[in-house]
């Protein structure tokens, strides 16, 4: 069973979104907060764990290394340390030295997608993808409803299988297994359009894009892709009726909305491309 996940690194996690000003206050006080509580308890595994998580937050890599060094020699230690040592060794650029941590992790915690994520992202680091790739694999399949997959390691497990050297197809129905676990992930669709394009399978691709077209509020974007795609196949004159397409559906948004520097771009292009 995976174990269950602080809620002081869930609330630390979070501050990092904040901005600068706002989530360096909150550490410094969490950070006097552990040390006084390692200060009052030197012999606790769980507080030299915090201390270490905190350091590592605010990026002090040498000290949460010694901190979570500290807390591997005493009791009452959490079952993620491997998992957060690792980590922090991967954010700190040594994906070599998170290897080892992290693979005790998994070899104790089989059932966590973290540690198998965790350590699919060391393994694609160190130029390893069809490793990578199965790691990835393992997280995914381990992954539940209590604790979902992410498009986030779809994408990776893809990108690492496709450099591992997996088959296409075989790639593709991966990331159609997970558009359909997860909703509709568009990350994931167009992710299976740009893979099938990088390898010539412009059927699929135009097919895939269809699909994604056919459901989307804002035509233009995704008839400028099918424009280029058939382009670049080579097919002229429907790269031109596209293009078409793309300016009758600029043509029907708000006089306001034409106006961005971004759509007077894009209507350039299309109005070239529809003459080319």
């Amino acid at each position: 069973m995976a174990p269950a996940r602080p809620i002081l690194a869930a609330l630390l996690a979070a501050s990092l979104a904040l901005s600068d000003s706002a989530a360096h206050p909150m550490l410094d006080t969490q950070l006097a907060r552990a040390e006084a509580a390692v200060a009052a308890a030197p012999a606790d595994g769980r507080a030299w764990h915090r201390l270490g998580q905190i350091h590592r937050y605010r990026r002090e890599w040498a000290q949460a290394e010694t901190a979570f060094a500290r807390a591997a020699a005493f009791p009452g230690v959490p079952a993620t340390l491997d998992l957060d040592l690792g980590r922090m060794r991967l954010e700190a650029g040594r994906a070599d030295d998170a290897l080892f941590p992290l693979g005790r992790y998994v070899a104790a915690h089989p059932e966590d997608p973290e540690g198998w994520e965790a350590r699919g992202r060391a393994l694609e680091k160190m130029a390893r993808p069809a490793q990578a790739a199965a790691a990835y694999a393992t997280a995914l399949s381990r992954s539940a409803s209590t604790r979902p997959a992410l498009p986030d390691t779809y994408l990776h497990w893809a990108r690492a299988a496709e450099a591992g050297g997996t088959p296409v197809p075989e790639i593709l129905a991966g990331l159609d297994a997970g558009t359909a676990r997860l909703q509709g992930a568009i990350a994931l669709r167009i992710e299976a359009i740009d893979l099938a394009e990088r390898h010539g399978r412009m059927d699929d691709a135009l097919a895939r894009l269809t699909a994604l077209e056919a459901g989307a509020h804002r035509k233009e974007t995704w008839a400028a892709r099918r424009a280029r795609l058939l382009a670049g196949a080579g097919r002229t004159e429907e790269a031109r009726a596209a293009w078409g397409t793309v300016l009758a559906a600029l043509d029907a948004l708000s006089p306001s909305r034409q106006g961005t520097q971004t759509l007077q771009a894009l209507r350039a292009e299309a109005a070239a491309g529809a003459t080319r």
